[in-house]
């Protein structure tokens, strides 16, 4: 309990350390800034639980826990410094994650966060999947190998200054997941690698007077586009019986965030 409350301290105290009065700024944006912004943001909010190709329990089982972590997001913060807009070189991850295992090697993750704000940025974000653990595939070899669909959704906003007059921009993001998992059948530690192909659509929009879109992309003031790219998942988990705690790389649209987890489960 006190390793969950310090934990849970922990969690907080990023969320604190990354508020800022110096927002994030967008402008003359045209179609290849756009899919630099939504490639960040995707990377960022793409599920991300800590977990492996291991179910939670031969039978059934079921863990929750804490995330925390980060994203590189050199593309944006590029756009904004040249908008004249506050550094945003990462995005702190934080967030909560439950699920369960069932017979048929069936594992259900949820992981959310609620509205939380960092460097002027007010967002929020979901994210769910279904892993199939696919070892009756291959029984001969001690292996762990599972399916993995997942599918994420983000609300983000921020104010910003436009013709002198303060609008609101907001992010929609949207990010799907197909990928396998493989790790060792091995106890207590359990390091895995991913391979996934993800496919986001990104919306972005601003309500006020002018607008934050270049000429070329819209005349209207909203736009919309839908990178794909393959994510690299490299992680490892020490399950010391009802305390689970493990740590995640991920590689993908062009940057790289690091995850953090301590759960229980049984």
């Amino acid at each position: 309990m006190k390793s969950f409350k310090f934990s849970f301290f922990l969690v907080t105290l990023l969320i604190a350390s990354a508020k800022s009065y110096a927002g994030p700024a967008f402008t003359t944006i045209d179609s290849a800034d756009l899919e630099k912004i939504t490639q960040d943001f995707s990377a960022h909010f793409a599920h991300r639980t800590v977990t492996g190709a291991e179910s939670y329990g031969n039978i059934f089982g079921f863990e929750v826990g804490l995330l925390g972590g980060s994203t590189q997001t050199p593309q944006i913060n590029t756009i904004s410094e040249a908008s004249g807009g506050g550094s945003l070189s990462s995005l702190i991850q934080t967030g909560l994650m439950a699920g369960v295992s069932i017979p048929f090697g069936l594992t259900f993750e949820y992981a959310f966060l609620p509205q939380v704000n960092q460097s002027g940025v007010d967002f929020k974000w979901s994210s769910a999947a279904l892993k199939w653990q696919l070892n009756d595939l291959i029984p001969v070899l001690p292996i762990n190998l599972a399916l993995k669909l997942a599918s994420s959704s983000t609300d983000l906003s921020f104010e910003q200054t436009v013709l002198a007059a303060t609008g609101k921009v907001t992010s929609t993001t949207q990010v799907t997941e197909i990928g396998l998992y493989l790790s060792p059948a091995i106890p207590i530690f359990e390091p895995y690698v991913g391979l996934s192909t993800l496919s986001s659509t990104g919306k972005l929009n601003y309500q006020g007077t002018g607008t934050i879109f270049d000429s070329a992309l819209t005349t209207s003031n909203q736009a919309e586009t839908s990178p794909q790219s393959t994510k690299l998942t490299l992680g490892a988990l020490v399950n010391l019986g009802l305390l689970k705690f493990g740590a995640e790389y991920v590689s993908l649209y062009n940057t790289s965030g690091y995850s953090a987890k301590l759960s229980f489960g049984f």
